[in-house]
């Protein structure tokens, strides 16, 4: 490496360490455990958004077995297992079964949560607060796409955000979980963004549309 490569180096080094006061001040310092760590986190947000959801191919198969609408989206919404439980401490995850359970006793049928996912995890920095802690700065793109109902057709949205948080995480049970949030902020969409992807005339085409689209494709962040 010549000189003039070197000083860039150590310039980018040492702005790296004067921006990010943590123990874990840099992306060239990252370690497997800490993008583990991130992972775990992102997925922490990615259980969470699934929360109202009636997946689509579930909900599908029920309406083809012959159920009513309303009574398809209760069995699909019963389908999601979710393991809050994993990635929750005892009770924030207690908090958010209790919304899943009431999510799944009230179902607006002119609006259906069909799909949600997180894609594009990014680590800022991981501080050491001790052996059993750790605060975590992430970011991450998240969308939820919801079929509404209007005027007898069904229109197809995928909304997207951009997520920023610091997270307070603890070891228990061998597991690292989220105890809780302390910064969250939410980016929307550009303006140019089209959230409505697709307008059919019945629910089970809005399904079929849903269950073929390359959501991260749709990404406006990328």
């Amino acid at each position: 490496m010549n000189r003039k490569g070197l000083k860039l180096r150590l310039s980018l080094l040492l702005l790296c360490i004067a921006a990010l006061p943590a123990l874990v001040a840099c992306s060239l310092f990252f370690t497997e455990a800490d993008m583990q760590l991130l992972d775990t986190a992102v997925a922490a947000e990615a259980e969470r958004l699934k929360i109202s959801v009636a997946p689509a191919e579930v909900l599908s198969q029920q309406l083809e077995s012959g159920q009513s609408t309303a009574n398809a989206v209760a069995a699909a919404k019963s389908s999601v297992r979710l393991d809050l439980q994993q990635y929750y401490t005892s009770n924030l995850a207690k908090s958010y079964e209790g919304i899943q359970d009431s999510a799944k006793e009230h179902a607006d049928l002119t609006q259906i949560d069909v799909d949600s996912g997180t894609t594009a995890g990014r680590l800022f920095y991981i501080t050491k607060t001790s052996e059993t802690e750790r605060r975590i700065r992430f970011s991450f793109v998240g969308w939820l796409t919801t079929i509404y109902q209007e005027e007898g057709q069904y229109s197809v949205v995928t909304a997207f955000n951009q997520d920023t948080l610091t997270k307070t995480m603890v070891l228990e049970d061998g597991l690292w979980k989220t105890l809780r949030t302390d910064e969250y902020r939410k980016e929307f969409a550009p303006d140019d963004y089209v959230y409505e992807k697709g307008r059919f005339d019945t629910l089970e085409e809005a399904l079929t549309f849903v269950q073929n689209m390359d959501t991260e494709a749709e990404n406006p962040f990328a």
